[in-house]
């Protein structure tokens, strides 16, 4: 198909384009994950852990979570000058909703507001 074809199916919305796609071959810039280690002192991911039980989450979702925040967070405060903050905003519009991103979902109207 021709990008003026899709185009037209797009701009004329009578029919759904996904079926158009090929959607084996999507990927999401920034968001393809990298692996990383970290040593917690025992009492940290002990802590984590009753957190994560209490949400009803695993501990990565937690940790995943609060740096995100944490991210957010400085982004709103220094500004938009913060490197790779822009990464984590457009994560947030277009992460699915899922456990994990219960309390993301809280601030996302704030992030909304952001132009980024």
């Amino acid at each position: 198909m021709k990008a003026e074809e899709f185009d037209k199916i797009f701009d004329d919305n009578e029919e759904d384009i996904i079926e158009y796609l090929d959607l084996s071959t999507i990927r999401r810039p920034n968001l393809e994950p990298k692996r990383i280690n970290i040593d917690f002192p025992t009492w940290m991911v002990k802590k984590l852990d009753e957190e994560a039980q209490y949400l009803g989450i695993s501990r990565q979702a937690i940790i995943k979570t609060w740096l995100a925040d944490k991210l957010i967070q400085s982004y709103l405060s220094l500004g938009s000058g913060t490197i790779g903050v822009k990464s984590v905003i457009n994560v947030s519009k277009i992460a699915p909703t899922t456990s994990a991103n219960i309390k993301s979902n809280a601030i996302r109207g704030i992030i909304e507001k952001c132009s980024v």
